[in-house]
Formats: C-alpha cells, sequence, structure tokens
C-alpha cells in the first residue's frame, strides 16, 4: 500500500477538479482511522456531510471513486504467485 494512498485516487473522473480535492481530504481521513464509522474517520459534522455528498453526487458514475484504487491494487497483484483477497461477507440470521 502506498504511503499516500491519496495517490491511488488521482485519476479518478469525477468530472469536477472540487470533486477530486474532496476525495483527496475524504480518502486520507479515512485511511488514518479505516475502522470507524465515516462520521468519526471523516473528524467532523461538516467533513461528514461533504463525503454524502460526495459520495451521492449526480455528477459522475459512483464506480469513479473506486476505479483507480482497484487498477492500482491490480497493478500491485500482477507477477506474485499468490494473492489473498479478503471479502466481507453477510450472513443471515
Amino acid at each position: 500500500m502506498p504511503n499516500d494512498i491519496t495517490a491511488e485516487f488521482a485519476n479518478a473522473d469525477l468530472k469536477d477538479l472540487r470533486r477530486a480535492r474532496r476525495l483527496d481530504k475524504v480518502v486520507a481521513a479515512w485511511a488514518k482511522a479505516p475502522g470507524a464509522s465515516i462520521a468519526t474517520a471523516s473528524g467532523g459534522w461538516k467533513e461528514t456531510l461533504a463525503a454524502y455528498r460526495l459520495r451521492n453526487c449526480r455528477g459522475f458514475k459512483p464506480a469513479a471513486l473506486i476505479a483507480p484504487h482497484h487498477e492500482a491494487t491490480a497493478v500491485r497483484c500482477e507477477g506474485q504467485a499468490c494473492v489473498i483477497v479478503a471479502h466481507p461477507t453477510l450472513s443471515a440470521t
């Protein structure tokens, strides 16, 4: 994993420079607290609302948020003999 996780999202096609800057801030904040809730990881009410606005924005496809990270992960996996992928599962209770 790169030291600056925001570099993985540099090529996200969010159709607006302001969204790209917001994505950098959200990713940086969430990377510091990966197990925290969105509100806690975001650092405050204003930042939490901004994260949700980014996620729910209609100006781009939601997949554009995560596509660059998927691509960077695939590059890191290339040439490895074995890659373990952790995937959360939900159980019906």
